[in-house]
């Protein structure tokens, strides 16, 4: 019964932690594609 809710709270970790790391990255690469960055929100 464990098993799964480690899984499950591994994979919502690795999911914000992956957000986390695009936040910084995503403006300036909006821009300089030529978007705004509420383009890619």
């Amino acid at each position: 019964m464990k098993r799964p809710v480690l899984v499950v709270c591994l994979a919502v970790f690795g999911l914000m932690a992956g957000q986390q790391m695009l936040n910084p990255i995503l403006p300036p690469l909006a821009r300089e594609f030529g978007f705004s960055e509420f383009a890619l929100a």
